[in-house]
């Protein structure tokens, strides 16, 4: 098979992306709620600290999740290029055609059509 196209990097970067904003968010949480522990008790920011710490854990897990999903995706589209690159030259592919609002991942070209 001849390869017409490379992948693109579009689900990589969204993957690290998220994977880098839970991170974030992550280490935000629990550097806010240690501080909210060693504060001294009379000190009224103490509770609403802790807690708003603690609420940056929501939006940390959905970008965990939303990581692994792409992860998931980066996989899959290299696993199909893999089983894909067994076909005869006779075969080509073109990774990645971007459209409007999104793209089609692998098109493969051969003498019996698309």
């Amino acid at each position: 098979m001849k390869v017409l196209k490379e992948r693109g990097e579009y689900l990589e970067r969204k993957a690290w992306l998220n994977r880098d904003a839970s991170v974030l968010l992550f280490s935000a949480s629990i550097l806010g709620m240690f501080s909210s522990l060693v504060l001294p008790s009379n000190v009224p920011m103490k509770a609403i600290l802790f807690y708003l710490s603690a609420l940056l854990i929501l939006p940390g897990g959905t970008h965990l999740q939303r990581y692994l999903n792409y992860k998931k995706g980066v996989e899959g589209e290299k696993l199909v290029i893999e089983a894909l690159l067994d076909l005869s030259d006779d075969y080509y592919l073109i990774n990645d055609v971007k459209l409007g609002k999104g793209n089609i991942d692998h098109i493969v070209l051969g003498p019996n059509g698309v």
